[in-house]
């Protein structure tokens, strides 16, 4: 595929060739969007790696992490779409 350009996605039948799906796929990804996540609790650790403590018990951080399909999806997005997308130059990170 070629290098797409900022305008280039102006018709949804390009999104389902960039994100390599169709409209049945994507709806149902949609419907059905709590089922391409999972949850857990990771330790959270200040920046010696130390565990952060809250009365003697570590601290923890919820993460919801996308999986599946869902995941490609946002994959896609990130590497393919998002940097054909020029920021303003006060914009950093």
């Amino acid at each position: 595929m070629t290098d797409l350009k900022t305008t280039a996605i102006k018709q949804v039948k390009l999104l389902y060739a960039v994100l390599k799906t169709n409209k049945n796929e994507l709806d149902s990804i949609i419907k059905n969007k709590s089922d391409f996540y999972y949850s857990y609790d990771k330790i959270k650790r200040d920046k010696r790696g130390e565990i952060v403590l809250q009365n003697g018990v570590p601290k923890t951080r919820p993460i919801n992490s996308s999986n599946g399909k869902l995941k490609e999806f946002q994959n896609i997005i990130a590497k393919k779409i998002l940097p054909t997308i020029p920021l303003p130059s006060n914009v950093k990170g």
